[in-house]
């Protein structure tokens, strides 16, 4: 769960086991709406008495496939991570 502007110090994101159920809902007599956005979509409202239930899926999907080469080995070929040929030799 990620909250919008995540990087600042005081709004972090958060990790929970896959087992929790999570709901979203305004506070009463908060505000009028609340405004939510999933994986960076346009938001929606949410009115005083609505909701959002979040919880893992019964099915898998497979969103990345990096094939034989694991993650920083395909980093460091497309990115050159960790590359140190173009720093001049110290000594």
């Amino acid at each position: 769960v990620t909250p919008i502007a995540a990087h600042t110090l005081a709004v972090r994101p958060l990790v929970v086991p896959a087992t929790y159920h999570i709901v979203i809902e305004p506070i009463a007599g908060w505000a009028d709406d609340l405004l939510v956005s999933f994986d960076g979509q346009t938001g929606t409202t949410l009115a005083p008495g609505e909701s959002v239930d979040v919880r893992r899926a019964d099915h898998r999907v497979c969103l990345i496939r990096l094939g034989g080469d694991g993650f920083f080995s395909r980093m460091r070929q497309k990115l050159h991570w960790g590359d140190l040929s173009d720093r001049e030799a110290v000594g």
